[in-house]
């Protein structure tokens, strides 16, 4: 039989135990909401300013491309059925813009000239056109086509003049939104959607990815019901469209999350209650409470950590070919390069520049310009075998290859084997004056213990055999003997027979 002290003891603690439970299934769920809000923050504004910028890169694109081929669009104009003229023309927009969905060509009043499908211009469209025509910069919207919903980039192929009206007009592709579509679904959060809505007179339209990652004829659309926007977590206007990128809690998960924690706090709580007259399971209770605790953060820990080894391997990465950047080289170059005096090694360097890489861009475009030097850049990395190989993009079309304990002649085996790899694949250069296809020139440079040297001084040794190797006619590999110069820093004399030497 308890006392009169001991029940109220229990009642006050069971009260006290639970308005702490309460409070902290409150603080939890809110909590949850704001990890929620923050994740779908950071992955709105990354994702937009993701999106602007493809768009602004093809914007660009598509002025240079104008600009080079004004002639053509004119004489397409002036004469839509001249069969000729719009397959040169369509097969070079091919090259720039291989996703594109159509193209099209009107005159200095809006009207269509040409088109490469079956199409009508709307209201939304022929805005546009005059908003161009005017001078105004054409704000991107989705346009919602009979078969697909897709998005035009204007520009205006030639300015129409007071005395000739119908002279000039606009030029516009078509595009779909698979890029957005991947980009979105890649920006993803956990148990979250990303949507891409299309501000617009009529309202507000919805598109998103479809569950496998790829939208259906391009993107599934559908009007969002009124009230929609209190549930966004999160948002961003993508710049120079009318698009608005948000982000929204899965269907339900916001409840099925606060139904846990509650359900949790409810499992406590008469568990407190039962057995509530020993202090002992209260001591056990709130041991659980901050373990569960500390469990929480240390996953929290450890998902920050990854950010971070991502945004490491980021920035040591080259933007545009995904190996190693300049920076990264010199800083493995210089561990490998210690490593290399103290073991008494041999440390190789291959200095590779893509032959008459300025004509290729003069004549193809810097768009093909890059994907070549990415294709470069991939055959390189195939042809390594070893993980401790190093390969690096110098600068512009230079590549620069790190082979520690690699002597001379194994060096010029791996040049030579690289030099006929980029050969093989058969990347077209008709203005090489080399060969008929892309080629490089190799300039090999091996530092050895009977002759060190430090590292500037083997780049620049490895610069001046690539720089032999051109003036020998290219596509071929020179090698630059090492003369005996000695480092500022002195290297070690070899390791006596039988005892290993330390590593890094």
């Amino acid at each position: 039989m308890f006392t009169r002290y001991s029940r109220l003891f229990i009642v006050m603690t069971t009260l006290l135990v639970t308005g702490v439970i309460i409070a902290t299934s409150w603080l939890r769920i809110r909590e949850f909401d704001n990890y929620q809000r923050q994740l779908a923050e950071r992955a709105v504004a990354t994702t937009a300013a993701e999106i602007t910028r493809s768009l602004r890169t093809r914007r660009r694109q598509l002025a240079l491309f104008v600009r080079d081929q004004r002639d053509f669009i004119r004489l397409l104009a002036e004469d839509p059925d001249n069969t000729e003229i719009r397959r040169i023309l369509t097969d070079r927009i091919a090259i720039y813009f291989p996703e594109r969905l159509s193209y099209a060509i009107t005159d200095g009043q809006g009207r269509l000239l040409y088109s490469d499908v079956d199409i009508s211009l709307g209201e939304p469209c022929r805005e546009d056109i005059r908003r161009v025509l005017a001078g105004a910069s054409q704000p991107v919207r989705v346009h919602r086509g009979k078969r697909r919903h897709h998005y035009d980039l204007m520009v205006v192929w030639d300015r129409p003049d007071g005395a000739r009206p119908t002279a000039g007009g606009v030029f516009f592709i078509s595009f779909g939104f698979k890029d957005i579509a991947t980009l979105l679904r890649l920006a993803l959060p956990p148990e979250q959607e990303l949507v891409l809505l299309n501000r617009e007179r009529e309202g507000l339209i919805e598109l998103r990815p479809h569950e496998n990652g790829d939208p259906p004829r391009g993107m599934r659309a559908r009007w969002l019901e009124d009230g929609a926007a209190s549930h966004w977590l999160a948002e961003a206007p993508v710049d120079g469209s009318l698009w608005t990128l948000a982000a929204f809690n899965r269907p339900g998960e916001a409840d099925r999350q606060q139904e846990l924690i509650l359900f949790q706090s409810a499992l406590l709580l008469l568990t407190f209650l039962i057995f509530s007259v020993v202090a002992f399971y209260l001591v056990v209770g709130q041991e659980q409470r901050r373990s569960r605790a500390e469990a929480a953060l240390l996953k929290w820990k450890d998902l920050l950590m990854e950010t971070n080894e991502e945004l490491r391997r980021l920035a040591v990465t080259d933007e545009l070919t995904g190996i190693a950047n300049r920076r990264h080289f010199f800083e493995l170059a210089a561990v490998e390069s210690r490593r290399a005096r103290r073991n008494w090694t041999p440390l190789s360097l291959l200095m590779i520049d893509v032959d008459k890489f300025k004509d290729y861009n003069d004549t193809y475009g810097h768009t093909m310009g890059d994907e070549c030097l990415v294709r470069v850049a991939q055959c390189i990395r195939e042809t390594l075998r070893r993980p401790t190989d190093v390969v690096a993009r110098y600068g512009g079309e230079e590549f620069v290859v790190l082979l520690p304990e690699t002597p001379r002649v194994g060096a010029e085996q791996i040049a030579e084997a690289i030099r006929l790899a980029v050969r093989e694949l058969q990347i077209p250069h008709s203005t090489s004056g080399v060969d008929d296809c892309v080629t490089v020139s190799i300039g090999v440079c091996t530092a050895t213990p009977e002759n060190p040297v430090d590292l500037d001084r083997l780049v620049h040794l490895a610069d001046e055999a690539l720089y032999q190797a051109k003036q020998a006619g290219r596509n071929r590999i020179a090698s630059c003997a090492v003369s005996g110069e000695t480092s500022e820093d002195s290297p070690l004399p070899a390791p006596p027979r039988g005892q290993p030497s330390q590593d890094d």
